[in-house]
């Protein structure tokens, strides 16, 4: 993911504390949190068309006849999975500290390059248990463009001490374990060499990842957000070394998104199409060689790419 894409702006504002209360009356029903989106100049409360990479505002008002816990915003793109947008660098704003009933919250919004629809949705909890969700539909719309190149790039495998493992579209080169992990949001990808899967490009989100421990990075399954960066095998017809606009990329992707979390066994002359979080960024990965073939090796590939940030 290029960058967070969110900016806390306003504070927290507590109007009353937590209130006593007696016993659940479990045939009546409990009550939710309220919130409304902030309307007028500068901010976007409904369905919008925008351009691609635009940043938007969006501002929430909140109250709630108990305590509010939290508020965290979600953003899934057409054909894609749901995933987190970071208001903190663990992920939701988490308000249950201050004990308060009211509250409102003012948040920057960039969207992705693809051009598509995403829905951003902003959920309020309660200490209660309940939540309330509202949703806006963007969509994006984008120009075709020149594509980014960015030959000879360069991974390490997850035991290589010299050069990192983990790929990041923010600065597009690799990065060390313990950068990684101190900003998981800008990880998009990592790489590692195993038995089975041979050499492996995966997701931060990827379940064998995250279960097997194979980057010997216990931190990893804590990140947040954990990024989900989406994969596919280029088809046949898919002219890598030509490839020039947003446009031919779009169709290969139009002809069917990218939905792996990991891609195995990668060999010289593979050509694989990715998208980032959000669409932040998509692209097509070209293999240009593995040397050596094991978990110190390093894994070289050509990349073009479209991106907004």
């Amino acid at each position: 993911m290029k960058k967070l894409g969110l900016l806390f702006l306003a504070g927290v504002v507590a109007f009353g504390l937590s209130s006593c209360g007696g016993d659940d009356d479990p045939d009546e029903a409990k009550p939710t949190p309220k919130f409304d989106f902030v309307t007028g100049a500068g901010y976007t409360s409904s369905n919008a068309t925008v351009d691609a990479g635009t940043t938007i505002m969006v501002g929430i008002d909140a109250t709630g006849s108990e305590n509010l816990e939290s508020v965290g915003v979600r953003v899934k793109t057409t054909g894609g999975s749901e995933t987190i947008v970071p208001l903190t660098l663990t992920g939701d704003s988490i308000i249950t500290s201050l004990k308060v009933k009211n509250f409102k919250l003012d948040f920057e919004y960039q969207v992705g390059s693809l051009p598509t629809t995403e829905v951003l949705t902003v959920i309020v909890k309660m200490s209660n248990g309940t939540q309330t969700s509202k949703s806006i539909a963007l969509t994006v719309q984008a120009a075709a463009k020149q594509v980014q190149d960015a030959p000879g790039r360069q991974l390490g495998g997850q035991t290589n001490s010299s050069l990192g493992s983990y790929w990041s579209m923010e600065t597009n080169s690799a990065a060390l374990q313990s950068e990684a992990n101190s900003n998981p949001a800008s990880i998009d990808w990592v790489y590692y060499h195993g038995a089975t899967n041979q050499a492996t490009f995966a997701a931060p989100d990827d379940n064998t990842l995250l279960s097997s421990n194979v980057m010997n990075n216990p931190q990893l399954v804590n990140w947040s957000p954990k990024n989900a960066t989406r994969f596919k095998k280029a088809s046949a017809s898919f002219d890598f070394d030509n490839l020039a606009q947003s446009t031919e990329l779009q169709a290969e992707i139009s002809a069917g998104a990218p939905s792996l979390t990991t891609i195995t066994k990668l060999a010289a002359g593979d050509v694989y199409i990715f998208t980032t979080a959000g669409n932040k960024e998509y692209g097509a990965i070209k293999i240009v060689g593995i040397n050596p073939a094991n978990s110190a090796g390093v894994i070289s590939f050509d990349m073009k790419f479209i991106s907004e940030q």
